[in-house]
């Protein structure tokens, strides 16, 4: 069963985890509220090239850790992310290729909800691109997810993140739990951005 993440129940993000001792992967989930509407969250959610994700990718990450966009992959509605990550001092960084794409749908009460998806680049049959910079010395991880983006009001929605990664490699409970809680604070970070000034919900 998903456990909440020790340290967070102030939080106002909620925050759970699946992952057994020894075991490389492993699940988490987030659950907020967000002060911009639904079709705004899913822009920046899908705007992955943005100016603000590549400098903030860098500021955690180096210089020396490429990542890329392809959108539009052969005419359709998704794209191909690839992006390296830093290992803690010990561990071989990480290199994650996923293929994204996105649905909406309408609620039976009439509100708006987007899907969006991302698989492992293999399960897209189509074209598939090379990271530049990633041809040797990098371990290849996995990652997969579902977001659910729910339209609350005009100005605000529900998130709820859920994904799937497996670093191919068992670490102490100290370095997973500090990995995790990185990865699971972008809903943080994004709740911040949006943070409402005065708006009508």
């Amino acid at each position: 069963l998903a456990r909440r993440i020790p340290g967070t129940v102030d939080d106002p993000v909620g925050k759970y985890t699946i992952w057994h001792q020894g075991d490389p992967a492993a699940w988490g989930v987030t659950v907020c509220k967000i002060d911009v509407s639904a079709k705004e969250l899913l822009a920046r959610l899908w705007l992955l090239g943005s100016y603000r994700e590549r400098a903030f990718h860098r500021h955690h990450n180096g210089d020396n850790f490429p990542r890329a966009v392809w959108e539009k992959l052969d005419g359709t509605r998704s794209q191909q992310y690839s992006t390296t990550h830093r290992m803690p001092k010990g561990f071989k960084n990480r290199l994650f290729e996923c293929w994204q794409t996105w649905e909406e749908r309408t609620l039976n009460d009439g509100r708006k909800q987007f899907v969006l998806v991302h698989a492992p680049i293999g399960q897209y049959s189509g074209t598939r691109h090379m990271l530049k910079g990633t041809e040797s010395g990098i371990t290849r991880g996995l990652s997969k997810g579902v977001y659910l983006v729910e339209e609350l009001t005009e100005n605000t929605c529900k998130w709820t993140r859920m994904q799937y990664v497996d670093l191919k490699i068992a670490l102490p409970k100290q370095i997973m739990d500090m990995l995790t809680k990185g990865y699971l604070g972008w809903a943080n970070r994004l709740q911040e951005e949006f943070r409402r000034n005065g708006k009508e919900v």
